[in-house]
């Protein structure tokens, strides 16, 4: 019988160094608030425990739509509304959701992940 993939606990928040590591980036790339009090308000919010994921509106370069949404299935991503997309904010959107992914991967990442770690052993 072949052996299991481990697969990570699931995740209903994020650490501080993740939280604060996802602002950096919504502010150095998607044009979100500096201000400290911003991040401290974001860090918190994406630290407590939710039971359906987390939306949090940071707007920046997105427009009042812009949101960053996290769930254990997607991980970090963000996104705006469909009638404030354009080229230059879907470009933004890619580049910001590329950066999240390597600090706060989904589920689904971290499990096509495994596997493909589980073909490369065999």
């Amino acid at each position: 019988m072949p052996e299991q993939t481990h697969l990570p606990e699931r995740r209903r928040s994020l650490t501080p160094g993740e939280a604060d590591r996802v602002w950096s980036i919504l502010v150095e790339k998607a044009g979100a608030s500096p201000k400290r009090e911003a991040r401290q308000d974001f860090v918190h919010y994406l630290t407590s425990e939710a039971i359906h994921g987390h939306e949090f509106r940071f707007m920046g370069f997105l427009g009042f739509g812009g949101k960053l949404y996290f769930d254990d299935y997607h991980g970090a991503t963000v996104g705006c509304y469909r009638e404030d997309r354009d080229e230059v904010r879907d470009a933004c959107i890619a580049t910001v959701n590329g950066l999240l992914a390597e600090v706060v991967p989904g589920r689904v990442a971290l499990v096509r992940a495994a596997a493909e770690a589980e073909r490369n052993r065999a």
